[in-house]
């Protein structure tokens, strides 16, 4: 909220709105910005936001298509502190490249090949709070481990179903 960045010309955000994304700005008071893809991306479509890497603090790359090697450019996003990468398929090894993002506090990564290596991965950076991991291969036991070692960092799992049997139901 303290840190003060540059504004983008509007041409810059018009390429970037051409490309498919939802450019708007978080508030009056800053010049920071939310960015949703609207559509497929590819490689250079996530080079482009390079040009804004220092504004763009919320990203949203969800149901995208993005792959864990498209993430490469992501490592520059300084300033990014909510990261959905939801609906894709990446895996741990993209997660590598978002390990260095010093202001990250959030990052949704349900519906992917994320496993308990990969927030693993994620669970040291100092400012992170939240990681949603829901239909992913992380298992509640690293998740509860983690969250143990980490008390300000919130591991969501989703909700789990609850057998019949479980619930001391019999079924027909």
């Amino acid at each position: 909220e303290k840190v003060q960045v540059d504004p983008v010309s509007s041409e810059e955000l018009q390429k970037l709105r051409n490309l498919g994304f939802r450019v708007m700005p978080l508030s009056e008071e800053n010049n920071f910005l939310e960015v949703v893809a609207q559509d497929s991306m590819t490689a250079e479509k996530v080079k482009a936001l390079l040009s804004v890497k220092n504004q763009i603090t919320w990203l949203d790359l969800s149901n995208s298509g993005i792959t864990d090697e498209w993430l490469t450019p992501l490592s520059e996003f300084v300033m990014l502190t909510r990261l959905n990468l939801n609906d894709n398929s990446i895996s741990d090894l993209g997660l590598l490249q978002v390990q260095g993002l010093e202001y990250l506090e959030a990052i949704l990564l349900h519906s992917t090949q994320v496993s308990d290596a990969g927030i693993k991965i994620l669970s040291i950076q100092k400012n992170l709070q939240r990681i949603y991991v829901w239909n992913t291969k992380v298992t509640q036991e690293v998740g509860d481990s983690l969250q143990k070692e980490n008390p300000k960092l919130h591991i969501d799992l989703g909700i789990k179903e609850v057998k019949k049997e479980d619930k001391g139901l019999k079924s027909d």
